[in-house]
């Protein structure tokens, strides 16, 4: 069997301890690592390995963030490499002169670990994200991803969950709500539901036009909880309903903007929720919207002991 290869990472810091701790976290999780210490070099060590995505630093001496973007959208061989701001400016005039550059996220300082690893692997046009979906299919069909269930809060995800995707939704004018609920406790797997929130978070920002709007929702269903992820978008073709779960249907298409996808991020929600006992199904109207929902067993008790996020 072929091995995948994995994805390169070139972190631009001017800051020795931010490379280190973001070099670390990455290699753990499992990309290869490039670094360089300012603009000019990270210009110059693209020509040595194509990247397949950057974390690149705003504020640097000589040349910041911004200018060495700006350069890499212009050349042919790397207008396509995603790149991804850190910083920890937080003037949304400066998050979206980002966007307008050419960036497809940004991520704060100081870094958490989590959130780092969450924005890496779902970047709305990364070839790192499809390389991880793969990494992460194949994973799941070999048997290597272990399921931890635990009693976990579902608003705590909501909420975590809502702060990464929330660039993506700045970006196209989008509204996230959560409808008043009750704090329910599922007994699930904390990292899948992750996985399974985001894409489907993702997803919905991809197919909703600027100035929409996204729902989350829960409703009880006896020993279930069922988890709605709504949306006010173009809605899906009757006839494609049942392609999008299916891996040998390659069904994708592209956003609103003309985000591209991987195909793979539906797949991977259905195969997480049907690792932990739970379905998953789609109600749609052509420009009207779509609603995703998923079921998963709820709490074994009425004591909370999951980590909370």
């Amino acid at each position: 069997m072929e091995t995948l290869r994995k994805p390169l990472i070139l972190i631009v810091d001017d800051t020795p301890k931010n490379i280190q701790v973001l070099g670390k976290t990455l290699h753990d999780i499992g990309y290869n690592v490039s670094f360089a210490t300012s603009g000019k070099q990270g210009l110059d060590s693209r020509k040595k390995e194509i990247p397949d995505l950057i974390l690149l630093d705003i504020q640097m001496p000589e040349m910041d963030g911004f200018e060495v973007c700006k350069i890499l959208k212009v050349k042919p061989e790397t207008k396509d490499i995603p790149v991804i701001f850190l910083t920890a400016l937080t003037d949304s005039d400066k998050i979206v002169q980002g966007f307008e550059i050419g960036a497809v996220d940004y991520i704060t300082k100081p870094f958490h670990t989590a959130e780092l690893t969450i924005i890496i692997n779902t970047s709305s046009k990364s070839a790192a994200s499809l390389l991880e979906n793969l990494l992460e299919w194949a994973r799941s069909q070999t048997g290597e991803i272990s399921i931890k269930p635990k009693n976990i809060s579902i608003n705590n995800l909501f909420s975590k969950t809502i702060q990464i995707v929330s660039a993506m939704a700045i970006k196209k004018n989008i509204t996230i709500e959560m409808q008043q609920m009750n704090d329910e406790i599922v007994y699930a797997d904390k990292l899948l539901v992750n996985t399974i929130l985001r894409n489907l978070l993702t997803n919905a920002i991809k197919f909703t036009y600027s100035g929409g709007k996204v729902v989350l929702s829960t409703e009880k269903k006896k020993e279930f909880l069922e988890i709605s992820v709504s949306d006010t978008g173009v809605g899906i073709e009757p006839g494609n309903i049942d392609k999008i779960f299916k891996i040998d249907s390659k069904f994708s298409n592209l956003g609103t903007e003309k985000e591209k996808g991987t195909g793979l991020g539906l797949i991977l929600c259905k195969e997480f929720v049907e690792k932990q006992g739970g379905t998953i199904w789609v109600e749609s109207k052509l420009e009207k919207g779509s609603k995703f929902t998923f079921r998963l067993p709820l709490g074994k008790n009425d004591t909370f002991y999951g980590e909370k996020l």
